[in-house]
């Protein structure tokens, strides 16, 4: 890792801390930070680096004042401001070195606004508009209408409830499996219920309209899931496909897992 990339999430920590970030970044960062508890854990650490610092300040201006309140009556004993000033420099040299080495080991987390980014679950992009939109030819009823208004509107959990009751309508399961599985996977991926997720994703057989990103989805799934071996396997498999519509992203992944 560069010594910019390093500088970067040193800057990035300290904006975080102080309140420097936009309100956007900041919930981004955030994000981050409870997705990756590597970063989380470097930023408590930083945290703590920050306490013993300014501890070590409040202490110095404490000596500073005591020593010009006697200053009239007998000289300052700069072997007693000695130690103090030993303090700050020990503490701010522990703070750098720790986050320097540590940050040289923290997993790849780019940045958001980079075209090839690993991101947090939640900012990863829906299926194609076409799996909600009302097509006059099919046979949509008023359910799965329902069903897709509340998927468009991220609402996952409700539309995991909705998605339910049409289980028992075998006519509709029969003529739209592929889009019923695939939005019903992504909307447990959403809800991080990895399990349900992948079971859902594999009932969209090859050949179906869907498969190719049902296959995205299920190398989501196992990535979040932190099964990297699965992960690394599914995306090699739409990286292999020139023809897949996501193979600049599950390259992105891939890498992030070297």
């Amino acid at each position: 890792m560069s010594r910019k990339d390093k500088q970067f999430y040193i800057d990035q920590i300290d904006s975080y801390l102080e309140g420097r970030l936009e309100s956007i970044d900041s919930i981004k960062f955030e994000s981050e930070i409870e997705n990756d508890p590597m970063l989380k854990e470097q930023v408590e650490l930083h945290l703590l680096s920050r306490s013993i610092i300014r501890k070590a300040a409040e202490q110095e201006l404490k000596n500073k004042f005591l020593n010009s309140l006697q200053a009239s009556n007998k000289p300052i004993d700069k072997a007693k401001l000695l130690p103090s000033v030993k303090l700050i420099l020990t503490a701010l040299f522990v703070l750098l070195t720790m986050i320097g080495l540590s940050i040289f080991y923290l997993p790849k987390i780019d940045r958001l606004d980079n075209s090839e980014t690993v991101v947090a679950l939640a900012e990863i992009e829906d299926p194609s508009y076409t799996l909600v939109r009302n097509h006059s030819n099919l046979p949509y009823n008023s359910t799965w209408k329902n069903a897709t208004m509340e998927f468009a509107s991220k609402n996952y959990e409700s539309t995991l409830v909705i998605l339910d009751t049409l289980l028992n309508d075998s006519n509709f399961l029969v003529d739209h499996k592929g889009k019923y599985a695939l939005m019903r996977g992504v909307s447990y991926l959403k809800t991080e219920n990895f399990v349900s997720a992948e079971e859902s994703l594999l009932e969209v057989a090859l050949g179906n309209p869907y498969y190719d990103q049902a296959e995205w989805y299920l190398g989501l799934t196992a990535f979040y899931a932190k099964d990297f071996d699965t992960a690394r396997i599914r995306f090699q498999g739409i990286v292999n496909n020139s023809d897949h519509y996501k193979v600049s992203a599950a390259k992105s992944y891939l890498k992030s897992l070297e």
